[in-house]
């Protein structure tokens, strides 16, 4: 089961991810909430910054995170099952209206960290 305190240590990190992601600080969302297996996609913050360039390209403005749920699967190891939404600058919906994501994480001496993601079917 997971604690209180591990509850809201998740969430204000996947809350605090996507503040960083909406500010387009790739230097940050790199440095203070990845640590990612070295078999992921992205290995730096040159391709967080690309992911945002594209994104931008289409119109993005915003994450707006729907609902999230932080789930212990074991000592220090989680997983935040996240439904959010992409607004656009004119304020619709990139679609889908309503995403999910998966982040799997890992409580690291410095703190939680992102290590893998999913986007589940």
């Amino acid at each position: 089961m997971i604690t209180t305190g591990d509850r809201a240590d998740i969430e204000r990190h996947i809350r605090g991810y996507i503040e960083h992601w909406n500010a387009r600080d790739a230097e940050a969302v790199w440095s203070r909430f990845y640590r990612l297996d070295p078999a992921h996609r992205m290995q730096g913050a040159g391709d967080v910054r690309a992911i945002l360039a594209g994104l931008d390209a289409e119109g993005y403005q915003r994450t707006v995170i729907d609902a999230l749920e932080p789930v212990l699967l074991g000592p220090g190891e989680a997983v935040a099952k996240v439904t959010y939404t992409r607004l656009k600058t004119d304020g619709s919906a990139m679609p889908p209206a309503r995403r999910r994501i998966e982040y799997a994480l890992r409580r690291f001496p410095d703190g939680w960290r992102i290590t893998w993601t999913h986007v589940p079917d």
